[in-house]
Parts: structure tokens; sequence; C-alpha cells
């Protein structure tokens, strides 16, 4: 997979709280060792155990640095999908799921901000 794209969906994940910090950090650390020249980001990354959750997905925003990309938004939800089938605590993964969507319509993302608007307006109906 992708590097790039998988900063992308652990900066979402760990923004809706479906990662951690030490998931982020151990995920960093397992592609540092696969790598025979790490990226800067990884490293500091993986040397962020102290930092807040925002200052992990500024890291992994820079990153990602790529132009906009659904791939990103269907692992995660592949990822949310299958929690929710396998988990007790659905409601938890319910909650993560809509702050995802609010977190697509903030960051403005044309295509997903479309579908899910358009999707919403037909419920109201």
């Amino acid at each position: 997979m992708d590097i790039k794209v998988m900063a992308e969906v652990y900066r979402l994940g760990i923004t809706i709280g479906f990662f951690t910090i030490k998931d982020v950090i151990d995920w960093a650390e397992d592609i540092i060792e696969k790598l025979e020249h790490p990226l800067v980001e990884l490293i500091n990354i993986s040397l962020s155990s102290k930092a807040k959750p925002i200052d992990i997905c500024s890291l992994l925003h820079s990153l990602y640095r790529s132009p906009y990309n659904d791939s990103p938004f269907q692992i995660l939800l592949g990822m949310l999908s299958s929690e929710y089938t396998s988990s007790k605590n659905q409601g938890e993964v319910a909650s993560m799921l809509f702050r995802l969507i609010d977190f697509i319509l903030l960051e403005e993302r044309p295509a997903f901000s479309r579908c899910l608007l358009f999707s919403r307006a037909k419920n109201i109906r």
C-alpha cells in the first residue's frame, strides 16, 4: 500500500478517534524498518509519543501532500465497516462515521461533499 495514502488514512482515523497515537507510531516504525532510506516525516512521527493528536495529524498531512484522492476515505470506510460488523460497540463506530462525514464536509472534499449533501437532501424529503 502507498505510504502517502496510508498516512492520510491514519490522519483521518486519528481525527475521528479510530486510531490512537500509538497506532500511528507503530505504523510509522513498521514502515521505517522496511525502508532502506525512510522519509524524515516518518521518523518525526515515530518520535512523537508525547505529541498531541493535532500535531500527529499535521505530521501525517505533511507526508500525504497529494491532490484530492478518495482512496484514503474508501480504505477507512472499509476499516470502519469491518469494525462495525465485528464490534460490540457499534454505537461508537457509528459516531466515528458521523465524525468522518463532518470532517469531510469541513475540508470541502469536492466529490464526497456533493455525494453526502445529496444523500442527506434525499433523506429529508
